[in-house]
Parts: C-alpha cells; sequence; structure tokens
C-alpha cells in the first residue's frame, strides 16, 4: 500500500540456489506463508503491489537460513481485512504459525517499511534487519515522478487492471528482459489491490520515521543508485537516525535489485546476517 501513496515464480532466471520444496502454511487470519532451508530464520517481506514470488532468487539464502516468506494481505494468497489490522501484527502472527520467536527481517520497499515498524513493535523478536531501496513511515515524499502519471490516469477512471498494467511498465518494476515477464505478471496479478480501502491499515502512531533512534540492533541499508530520488534520501534518513546503521549502494542498481543484482544482494544479506553479536 505505500508504493501507492509514495509510489512505494516460477519462471524466474535468476541465481535460486536451494530447490527443496517449500513448507506451506497460513495463519488463523488467512496469511500465506511458506519455509524452506534450515539454519537461523530470517523472514522477507515483498514490496507493494508484489509478492513473495519476489523473493525467488532469494531461495538461494535456503542453504544457509531458515527462509520464511509470506504475502502480506491482499497481495497473493493471503487474505484482505475487512476490518483494522496492524501490518506489524499480522508479521508477528506468520512467525507465530512458523513456530518462529525471534528472527532477521528482511523487507523491501513497502517490506522495509513493515520491518522497521515491526523491531519498534516487536524489539524482542528482531535479530538483525535488512532494509532494502526502503520505505519508512512518516516519510513525506518529495517528488511524484512523470512515469506514475499512466497508473494515475488509471486509477482516476477506476481501471485497477490497467494501473497495475502501467505500474508494471515503470522504471519501478523495471528488471531486465530475462525476468521481465515473471515479474509483469506478478505485478498485473495484484491489481485487485487498488480497490483495497488502505485506512484499513493501522499504521504505528508516532511514524517510524521519528522512533528510528529506538532501533538496537544491527541494520544493513541497502539501495541503489539509479533508484527513485525518495528511495535513496530515505536510506540516508535511516543510515543517519539508526545508531551503527551499515549502508550498502549497488551501483547502475533500481527499485527491484534483489532481482536485478541478485547474487550480490544475497553475497550482502548472507555476510550481514552470517556476523557474530556484538558483546
Amino acid at each position: 500500500m505505500a508504493l501507492v501513496a509514495l509510489l512505494a515464480g516460477a519462471g524466474c532466471t535468476s541465481e535460486t540456489g536451494d530447490t527443496t520444496p517449500a513448507r506451506e502454511g497460513r495463519t488463523p487470519s488467512g496469511l500465506a506463508y511458506d519455509i524452506s532451508g534450515s539454519g537461523p530464520p530470517i523472514v522477507l517481506i515483498h514490496g507493494a503491489m508484489l509478492d513473495r514470488r519476489q523473493w525467488q532468487p532469494q531461495r538461494a539464502l535456503a542453504e544457509q537460513f531458515t527462509v520464511i516468506a509470506y504475502d502480506t494481505r491482499w497481495h497473493g494468497r493471503s487474505a484482505g481485512a475487512d476490518s483494522a489490522f496492524s501490518a506489524a501484527d499480522d508479521l508477528a502472527a506468520v512467525m507465530d504459525a512458523a513456530g518462529v520467536q525471534s528472527a532477521s527481517i528482511v523487507g523491501l520497499s513497502n517490506g522495509a517499511k513493515i520491518a522497521a515498524d515491526f523491531a519498534l513493535q516487536y524489539p524482542s523478536r528482531v535479530a538483525r534487519l535488512v532494509l532494502a531501496s526502503p520505505g519508512l513511515g512518516g516519510y513525506v515524499a518529495t517528488e511524484r515522478p512523470t512515469y506514475f502519471l499512466p497508473m494515475i490516469e488509471a486509477l482516476t477512471a477506476k481501471d485497477f487492471a490497467a494501473a497495475a498494467a502501467a505500474l508494471a511498465n515503470t522504471p519501478v518494476m523495471e528488471v531486465g528482459s530475462a525476468d521481465s515477464a515473471w515479474v509483469a505478471t506478478m505485478v498485473r496479478e495484484q491489481a485487485s489491490v487498488f480497490q483495497q480501502d488502505p485506512s484499513r491499515e493501522q499504521p504505528p502512531t508516532p511514524p517510524a520515521i521519528s522512533r528510528l533512534n529506538e532501533i538496537r540492533v544491527p541494520v544493513l541499508v541497502i539501495t541503489g543508485d539509479a533508484d527513485m530520488r525518495d528511495i535513496i534520501l530515505t536510506g540516508d534518513t535511516l543510515v543517519r537516525s539508526i545508531a551503527g546503521a551499515r549502508r550498502a549502494t549497488i551501483a547502475g542498481a533500481k527499485h527491484m535489485l534483489n532481482i536485478t543484482h541478485a547474487l550480490q544482494f544475497n553475497a550482502l544479506v548472507a555476510e550481514f546476517l552470517a556476523q557474530p553479536a556484538k558483546q
């Protein structure tokens, strides 16, 4: 939903690693998730207008970690919401269903926003945070790129399928010819998300941007130097405001850097998560 406001896998040709079938599950409220691999647990949170298939190139991490990926509300195979809900509470419910008390959380775009909110609301359940191409609660965008205009026009006309197709064609979802077909299909399949009432999601108050100094776990912020200006500025805010936060910039990468630069992304994440905790 944040991508709409901020304008924040089969068939994947990127490096995928582990091919062991994932164990699938569903929370009592209808959130779909899967678990693969073994080792220290990590949870992957996809961006808005995507689903857990976004993380297909990160299945290689299952060689070192227990990887939990889930679909947020209204996305992928997860249920929606008829009343108010908290995305952070949803993540807690996924971890409960997966039998995980604490995990490292990896989020991209809106997934990074959820990860930061979760770290503030459930600090004891977070080991480390990886915030990629990050969204952030309370951040006010400084610009609206013109390439979003066709999507906005389609939304105004309530042509949600056209809006999703237009979004799939923006630089935000650009992944290169090898992966463009499956990513575009994934985005178009989320068209019904545009019809939902975003006010049902209850964000933390005050927003995360004013509480970042409360995050005490190790944090890695990953951005591409060709991403939207506001995403890069959000990364700057996170690194400036969270004590000890590390920054990694991937040259030439846009928003979907976990797909376009999968090997580099996976190496950054694996190295960061494998570091021993400071005593």
